[in-house]
């Protein structure tokens, strides 16, 4: 209905369309797994060839430079990235962010969204390879804050 609005249907038929929708599929059994597959058919990615997955079993909210919210709330966040810029994804809230690697030390590497939105810094053990992944921080800008998903 959102896809055909205004042409076909009225501001009411489309907001009706739309709750019906949202109140369905959270009747699924597997409503996680349908909201990431949605994600991926949405943004026609390919995960399993295209991205490395790292797994947060928790995450944090921080604001100038206190904590603010801890949640062991579950992200799969999907990433990529080359010599010189980074592809990554948070499903289902944040679709695909763009950017290019500012700097690199032995352990860590920084990136920015094209849109300037984002940094995103990846914190390795030891040494920079996808198993030695402990954590990526994503300072949000325009809202002055920072998300950290680590594993432990």
């Amino acid at each position: 209905m959102n896809r055909h609005y205004p042409s076909i249907y009225g501001i009411s038929e489309k907001e009706y369309g739309m709750q019906g929708y949202k109140m369905n599929i959270q009747l699924a059994s597997n409503y996680s797994s349908y909201i990431k597959n949605y994600f991926v058919h949405a943004h026609k990615i390919s995960l399993a060839k295209d991205y490395i997955l790292f797994s947060s079993p928790k995450n944090c909210l921080w604001k100038d430079g206190v904590k603010s919210i801890d949640s062991s709330t579950q992200r799969d966040i999907y990433y990529k990235m080359d010599d010189t810029k980074f592809e990554l994804m948070i499903p289902p809230f944040n679709p695909l962010v763009q950017g290019i690697i500012i700097s690199k030390t032995d352990t860590s590497i920084k990136c920015q969204s094209n849109d300037g939105k984002r940094i995103f810094i990846f914190k390795y053990k030891e040494k920079i390879v996808s198993e030695n992944l402990l954590e990526i921080d994503m300072y949000r800008n325009e809202k002055g804050d920072m998300v950290s998903y680590h594993k432990k």
